[in-house]
């Protein structure tokens, strides 16, 4: 008798007598005792490799018990004139855990985490300045766009329009096309 356990699975391979020998059924001409032979396969479990998002598998890698997963390429992410996106790590869909591809022992669902870069196109915004961590994360946060393509225009007053504008998008830009003026 075979019990079930994590890492095999057991397939009737054929009958066996109490020496061990194979049995063929048809040749057996008394009473006797037989014995189950198993072939013992590991399991395997499948990787699901999820979109962004969590939302719809990729694709999906069939991985021995114990084994590692290979082979999984890094994907990419379109960014676009304000910021591009780089692989950072695979993590769990269902906590968002660090992926452990070395040693699988149970099927998972991943999916990818990016690192958001800022592509600084202002020709006034240098590297170096005091304020480029924050236009950077008003760029990104889609909060501040500059003035134009290719300045941001870091020293110029706020006006009024510019601060409504701000709290609107920081506010998520909900739809007002139904609220009146005063």
């Amino acid at each position: 008798e075979k019990t079930l356990d994590d890492e095999y699975d057991y397939t009737f391979d054929y009958w066996v007598d109490e020496n061990g020998n194979r049995v063929d059924l048809a040749s057996i001409t008394a009473d006797m005792s037989l014995y189950a032979h198993f072939k013992k396969e590991l399991k395997s479990h499948t990787v699901y490799v999820y979109d962004v998002g969590g939302k719809t598998v990729e694709q999906m890698h069939t991985v021995k018990h114990g084994e590692a997963l290979t082979g999984l390429s890094n994907p990419t992410l379109q960014g676009d004139e304000d910021k591009s996106y780089q692989f950072d790590k695979w993590v769990l869909v269902t906590d968002g855990k660090d992926a452990d591809f070395s040693k699988i022992e149970s099927d998972l669902s991943v999916r990818p985490t990016f690192k958001t870069i800022f592509n600084n196109h202002y020709s006034d915004v240098k590297e170096n300045d005091w304020f480029r961590s924050a236009v950077e994360y008003t760029v990104l946060n889609e909060i501040m766009f500059g003035i134009s393509k290719t300045e941001f225009s870091p020293n110029t007053p706020t006006t009024r329009a510019m601060f409504t504008a701000v709290l609107y998008r920081m506010e998520g830009s909900k739809d007002v096309s139904s609220l009146q003026s005063i």
